[in-house]
């Protein structure tokens, strides 16, 4: 325990902090956390394990949640929703990244998380994870709805405009000066 505060409270650590904070600023994310995944609880899954909550196969570096109240700490232990967990053990063994996004649900609404490993030696050390609430997602895709068909709607006028000034100049023009 003593360790885990020392660790948390070097300067690379709260560095590291402070870039993920940023980092969950800057994507409108709700949450941006690092974990490590015990692959030997992970093969360990029970039903039975995970109702009752003893199944946490993963262990958190940083958790940058937008609620602090709601962060992990340094060393803590969290589960993942077991419809994921092959996705995601196979993921972290191979080390790449699964091309699917999970959708859970919280008291806060449905979200989309992304993980990414981090890859040492060939080896996954870590997983980097984003989560992005649901409506934050629908709203950016409103947005680009929105400002595609205005822009879309701007071009046609422009094109409008100078067909209309092709014809006045090509058909209406040349009459006038008969």
């Amino acid at each position: 325990e003593e360790e885990l505060n020392s660790i948390m409270e070097e300067q690379r650590y709260q560095e590291m902090l402070s870039e993920l904070y940023n980092l969950r600023e800057s994507m409108d994310a709700n949450d941006v956390f690092v974990v490590v995944l015990d692959t030997e609880v992970m093969k360990n899954y029970t039903p039975e394990a995970f109702g009752n909550k003893t199944w946490k196969p993963i262990y958190y570096i940083a958790d940058c949640y937008e609620q602090p109240e709601y962060n992990y700490k340094l060393g803590d232990k969290g589960g993942i929703l077991p419809e994921f967990r092959e996705e995601v053990y196979t993921s972290y063994v191979n080390g790449e990244r699964n091309p699917d996004f999970y959708i859970s649900t919280s008291e806060f609404g449905f979200n989309m998380t992304a993980m990414y490993p981090v890859v040492e030696n060939g080896k996954s050390i870590a997983f980097v994870c984003v989560e992005i609430p649901m409506k934050t997602l629908n709203d950016n895709i409103r947005k680009f709805v929105v400002a595609t068909a205005v822009s879309s709607s701007f071009i046609v006028i422009i094109c409008l405009l100078l067909a209309i000034w092709v014809i006045y100049k090509t058909v209406i023009s040349p009459i006038e000066l008969i």
